[in-house]
């Protein structure tokens, strides 16, 4: 068996653009630039940042729904663009995604049974329709939506939103997937019921021995689900560890600036920092760190060249000017 049930190396996507002009050319929008990362099974790792910085194009990346423009990409061992032109079912069954809006993920026009059963038939799970609405019943029950039949025979505006974002959960459960990345699966639903999603995740997860990629903007929910934490900006890492680690020993000033302004977490820890600006469109940035020109720390030699992660704890990465001589770069 693989050590890792999904790994990234150098994983970029770009996409052309003709309304910014940088000299003569027309340089591209690079949403996703050099990821690399590795999961085992069991294992949960947060992407966080903020809007715009190649979270969702990322986690799309992951499970194909878009294809990288260099890098690779393996899933169990195997190439997954390979994989995924050979076998797209197959590929499919082993990577999985929730989205957002529970609203958007299903047809309006069809029953939650009706909705369930589709991709049940579609990768010949169950002998029959009875076998399958039976794997249905008791998917509904073992998440507390009881009884399975009332939630079944009804339409999707007929849920709330938190019920339906459960159910896009366990309708992708039922294939037994190896991988799955949930893209903000909470971002909308009311703080009450916030909860009950990321703990039918995690109990998921941890019992299915699945890997997941769960993608936020708060850092809050992230410390509860997530055993790594990655720091994304303008479509790199720039600080991956431990979740405690990261989220209790911050390193870049980036990471410690997104602690500083979250209000779930324990303020006494980080003083108030301010990022002058929005964040800045990923065209032509560099040849520098990318943070540099919103960054409270920056000096000369960081608009020189991009720094490489470094490891400067134990499993604990950054990408930083400042840290260049407290670690070892990783090969």
């Amino acid at each position: 068996m693989p050590e890792y049930v999904m790994a990234a190396e150098n994983l970029s996507r770009f996409y052309p653009q003709r309304s910014v002009k940088i000299g003569d050319a027309y340089p591209p929008v690079k949403a996703v630039d050099g990821v690399s990362f590795a999961l085992k099974a069991g294992e949960t790792l947060s992407i966080i940042g903020e809007s715009g910085c190649g979270k969702s194009t990322l986690g799309r990346l992951l499970v194909q729904l878009e294809t990288q423009d260099a890098g690779n990409l393996t899933l169990a061992g195997q190439d997954a663009v390979a994989l995924h032109r050979k076998d797209p079912l197959a590929f499919k069954r082993a990577a999985q995604i929730v989205f957002q809006n529970p609203f958007d993920a299903f047809n309006p026009r069809f029953t939650i049974l009706k909705s369930m059963l589709r991709p049940l038939k579609i990768h010949g799970i169950g002998r029959n329709d009875g076998e399958r609405k039976e794997l249905c019943r008791q998917a509904l029950v073992s998440a507390g939506l009881t009884p399975p039949d009332d939630f079944l025979r009804r339409f999707p505006h007929e849920l709330s939103g938190g019920q339906l974002q459960r159910i896009s959960i366990l309708r992708s459960m039922l294939l037994e997937p190896r991988f799955m990345v949930a893209d903000e699966p909470v971002s909308m639903l009311d703080v009450s019921v916030r909860a009950d999603v990321m703990n039918l995740l995690q109990r998921l997860t941890s019992q299915r021995h699945m890997a997941l990629v769960f993608i936020s903007h708060d850092l809050a929910t992230t410390r509860y689900i997530a055993d790594r934490i990655a720091v994304m900006y303008l479509g790199r890492f720039v600080e991956i560890g431990a979740s405690e680690e990261v989220l209790n020993h911050p390193l870049h000033p980036y990471t410690r600036a997104l602690l500083s302004a979250c209000g779930s977490v324990d303020q006494e820890s980080f003083d108030p920092i301010e990022i002058a600006g929005e964040p800045p469109v990923p065209i032509g940035a560099g040849p520098g760190c990318y943070f540099a020109p919103r960054c409270f720390e920056a000096g000369p030699e960081c608009g020189e060249n991009y720094p490489p992660l470094m490891e400067l704890a134990p499993g604990h990465f950054v990408s930083c000017c400042h840290c260049a001589m407290k670690g070892v770069e990783t090969p």
